[in-house]
């Protein structure tokens, strides 16, 4: 079962790896694989398909599926509805209380309108922030990044399968992992970025209120 279940949630390739290196996907489908992997009556899923693409949300869902024996039965938390529709057999919806329910009187409309193409010279006024070429090699991974550069008025989009690296690009840029030292021993220049960063894994360890971090970032 467990050459199956590693099979169906694409766990070979992590197989060796530590947990605490596993990307966000990665860590998601081995978590479902520990549950899958036990004998029980009752499997219980809270959010099973965060952190996966598409492509893998599916085949967790297969793999949640198979779970169903005569003896047992599986409860799953979602919210996503589509994922839902396709995982279950009954499906329970939780609101809370009526009043806190609140649907607009008004309809959304949204006008789109053609943007008037920006002139050079207002191009050359945002300010360009440029990295180099660069490797970082964790374990058996090693993502390997050809230099680029953004401006200040764009908003980048990296969208690909897990475990391609996109995390850890992103902690790259924040400068909370150093690239490879490439070859004669010398360090990767990077520039330094003032960086705002929401990590993909979530674990507050501040210790008061929220209104109280809040001030403490923006003063």
């Amino acid at each position: 079962m467990k050459e199956e279940l590693c099979a169906d949630l694409e766990l070979n390739q992590v197989i060796d790896r530590n947990v605490g290196d596993l990307s966000g996907g990665e860590l998601q489908r081995f978590a479902i694989a520990v549950v899958a992997i036990q004998n029980a009556e009752i499997y219980m899923f809270d959010e099973p398909s965060s952190y996966l693409d598409v492509k893998q949300r599916l085949k967790a869902a297969e793999v949640v599926r198979s779970l169903l024996r005569p003896n047992s039965y599986v409860i799953v938390v979602k919210h996503d509805l589509s994922v839902l529709d396709y995982l279950s057999d009954f499906i329970s919806c939780l609101y809370g209380k009526p009043e806190n329910l609140r649907f607009r009187e008004d309809s959304l409309t949204f006008k789109v309108a053609e943007t008037p193409q920006e002139t050079a010279e207002e191009a050359q006024t945002y300010a360009r922030y440029k990295y180099p070429t660069m490797t970082k090699t964790q374990g058996n991974f090693r993502l390997r990044v050809v230099e680029g550069e953004f401006t200040d008025s764009q908003i980048v989009v990296m969208l690909g399968e897990n475990g391609t690296g996109k995390t850890t690009f992103i902690r790259v840029l924040a400068g909370l992992l150093k690239p490879d030292v490439v070859e004669g021993g010398s360090e990767v220049e990077m520039p330094e970025f003032n960086v705002s960063y929401k990590s993909q894994k979530i674990s507050p360890k501040f210790q008061s209120t929220v209104r109280h971090l809040l001030h403490q970032k923006n003063p």
